[in-house]
């Protein structure tokens, strides 16, 4: 259905009321998205791609990895970022901040999914390379 949504009815509007498509564009601009109504829901959909969304802040975010832009910076280097998040995790490099602590020992990271592989470490999932060794 996206893909012919997008083949067959590329630059329609689709009426909020009636769901029904209007060919007339109406003044649409080409940086509009394509837009559907499915079960009283408003889909935005990407141009370029299958992916869909519901806000276009979010169809925005995804047309990044289109376009390639990254238009959050770093302040104390070079970095660029496509989302503002993965900027605040990179700039923890620079402050040394670790916010995120284990709860069973006095370990500290910097990402959340770090401390999620150290915490395998106190389930015997993933023992800790120093005991290993100690236990050789």
């Amino acid at each position: 259905m996206r893909r012919h949504m997008r083949r067959r009815h590329r630059g329609q509007t689709v009426c909020d009321e009636t769901s029904r498509a209007d060919n007339r564009k109406r003044g649409r601009s080409l940086s509009q998205p394509t837009l559907l109504k499915k079960r009283n829901r408003r889909i935005l959909l990407c141009d370029q791609c299958d992916y869909q969304a519901s806000r276009m802040s979010k169809l925005t975010r995804h047309k990044r990895r289109h376009t390639g832009e990254k238009p959050f910076l770093c302040d104390q280097c070079d970095y660029r970022a496509s989302r503002k998040s993965t900027l605040t995790r990179h700039k923890r490099r620079h402050t040394g901040e670790k916010p995120f602590l284990c709860d069973q020992c006095d370990y500290r990271a910097g990402q959340r999914s770090t401390l999620r592989i150290h915490k395998r470490r106190h389930t015997g999932e993933k023992p800790c390379r120093v005991i290993t060794e100690q236990a050789k």
